[in-house]
C-alpha cells in the first residue's frame, strides 16, 4: 500500500512516501501444544512465571494425558518433586532455536527423561501427573494440570499466536501434536 506519513520531529515537518506495511514483532514459533493431537483443554490460568523464569500458562488437562515434545528439544534440566509419583519439572531447549521452555506437573519414567536426552516433536515425554506434591524446590501443585513455560508472550504454537493478552482465561486450545 503506498501512503505518505508525516514525521513530526521538534522543528521540522517531513513527508515521506512510499510503501507502508504492518510491522510485528517478530514472533518465535514452538511448533505444536505439548500435547496428545486431537485433544483439547482451556487455559485454566494465564500468564505467571515459573521457577526458571518462564512466562507460563496453566493447561486443565486430566491426569493421563499424553504430553509431547512441542518442537525438536534437548533437556537441560529436570527435578523430581519430593512426596511426587515420578512427579517432574522439565527444562528444555530447542534445537532450532536455543529458546528454552517448561513443562512442569509432567509424570515421567526417570530412566528416559534426563539431562541432555532429545525428544523430536511429537515424541511422548510423559502424562499429567495425578498427585499434587508441594516441593517449592521443584514443583507445588494445588490442581490438576499442565503447566506450560514459554520463552517469551510472543509465541505461535500450533497456528496460535501467544501474546501479552491471549489467549484469555478459559480459553479452548486443541493440539495437533501426534508422532
Amino acid at each position: 500500500m503506498k501512503s505518505t506519513i508525516l514525521l513530526v520531529l521538534p522543528s521540522t515537518l517531513l513527508a515521506v512516501t512510499g510503501i507502508v506495511s504492518a510491522v510485528n514483532a517478530e514472533s518465535i514459533s514452538m511448533g505444536k501444544l505439548p500435547w496428545q493431537g486431537g485433544v483439547s483443554a482451556k487455559v485454566s490460568q494465564t500468564w505467571h512465571s515459573d521457577g526458571w523464569g518462564r512466562q507460563a500458562l496453566d493447561i486443565g488437562l486430566g491426569a493421563g494425558t499424553t504430553v509431547r515434545a512441542p518442537i525438536t528439544s534437548k533437556v537441560v534440566q529436570v527435578c523430581t518433586a519430593k512426596g511426587g509419583d515420578n512427579h517432574a519439572a522439565i527444562l528444555l531447549e530447542a534445537t532450532s532455536s536455543k529458546q528454552r521452555y517448561s513443562l512442569i506437573h509432567v509424570k515421567i519414567d526417570t530412566n528416559s527423561v534426563k539431562v541432555g536426552k532429545t525428544f523430536s516433536q511429537g515424541d511422548v515425554i510423559g502424562a499429567v501427573a495425578k498427585d499434587k506434591p508441594n516441593d517449592p524446590k521443584c514443583a507445588v501443585s494445588y490442581g490438576i494440570h499442565l503447566h506450560f513455560g514459554l520463552p517469551s508472550q510472543n509465541v505461535s504454537i500450533d497456528g496460535l499466536t501467544f501474546s501479552s493478552n491471549s489467549p484469555k482465561l478459559y480459553t479452548s486450545l486443541t493440539s495437533s501434536n501426534s508422532r
